[in-house]
């Protein structure tokens, strides 16, 4: 097939308005699927910083049990947190969940319905694995970024 010909034209003419509906689409939605990829590519260190900041809040909080819902430009969360331009921080400290007790940040990118959240918090593998871990959820995909056993 020749790029000048008639039906190279006819098939570029079909593909435009289906690539501006998709474009639409995100813009409808308000969707960015770059926002959660562009978190996804820091360095190693970033990501320490900000499990290390996290840590920070979990202490700041004195691990009383519950939740609580911080906004994500709050003065009072550690450097780090407010660098990564959250909308809200999710903070829970031995909160009972079935007969299981949790504890961990989330910060979460987006108003009504969220873009993708950052998670620091401990799993359980059942093989007595208990990592804490950093990771990025979307739509399509969990990506643990950081992981400690301390």
């Amino acid at each position: 097939m020749r790029f000048g010909s008639q039906h190279s034209f006819k098939q570029i003419s079909l593909m435009l308005p289906a690539l501006g509906m998709v474009t639409m689409l995100f813009l409808a939605c308000g969707k960015s699927p770059s926002r959660s990829l562009s978190f996804k590519e820091h360095d190693q260190e970033y990501y320490v910083n900000v499990a290390q900041a996290c840590i920070t809040l979990l202490s700041q909080t004195n691990r009383i049990p519950g939740e609580q819902i911080v906004k994500g430009d709050d003065k009072s969360l550690p450097p780090a947190l407010l660098d990564v331009h959250a909308t809200k921080i999710k903070i829970v400290n031995n909160f009972l969940v079935g007969t299981n007790y949790l504890s961990g940040v989330t910060m979460i990118f987006g108003d009504e319905r969220p873009d993708f959240v950052v998670s620091w918090e401990q799993n359980d593998y059942g093989d007595g694995h208990h990592p804490w871990e950093l990771s990025i959820n979307d739509d399509v995909s969990h990506t643990i970024v950081f992981s400690t056993n301390n």
